[in-house]
């Protein structure tokens, strides 16, 4: 086991970016006939994007956390960077606003914005607009880092929290 460079997690942190949008499209989607002019279900709709799009990025930092954890466990690594998370988390972002500040310059199609952004697919439905998807997208680096920094330091241990 060797330590996965910084473009590949780059690489791994926009998929799961990617699959998280693509999951959050299925959830806004498959809610949307219930959401109506309800503003508080629409609200719910949106959480509940925000949490899945969310748990995924935080999954792509925690499973790092857990491999860098047992690297050092193991003496294979003498220390680790864990701000490369914050960077990592900056270029994934970085990504994402681009491509919603095409969205609001009107280069990319509003319609077409909202079903490749699928995480903020009943956001920019309510307000028809895709600048509330650059709000959207900007705590996706604390949110790595903190998935990162909960499997390097074990937090989540699934037999720690089951046994105690």
């Amino acid at each position: 086991m060797k330590r996965a460079t910084t473009i590949k997690l780059c690489v791994y942190a926009a998929l799961y970016a990617v699959l998280g949008n693509v999951l959050s499209l299925v959830v806004s989607v498959s809610l949307a006939a219930f959401t109506g002019n309800n503003l508080l279900v629409q609200i719910g709709v949106i959480l509940l994007s925000a949490v899945v799009f969310y748990s995924l990025m935080f999954t792509v930092g925690y499973n790092d956390g857990l491999r860098e954890r047992k690297m050092l466990q193991n003496h294979r690594v003498e220390s680790v960077n864990a701000r490369r998370w914050l960077f990592i988390g900056a270029v994934v972002t970085v990504l994402l606003e681009i491509v919603s500040l095409l969205a609001v310059l009107g280069l990319i199609n509003i319609v077409w914005f909202r079903f490749i952004f699928g995480a903020v697919f009943e956001l920019v439905l309510t307000t028809d607009a895709a600048w509330p998807a650059m709000i959207f997208y900007l705590p996706i680096a604390p949110v790595c880092y903190f998935g990162f920094t909960s499997g390097l330091l074990g937090r989540l241990d699934k037999d720690k929290i089951m046994y105690e």
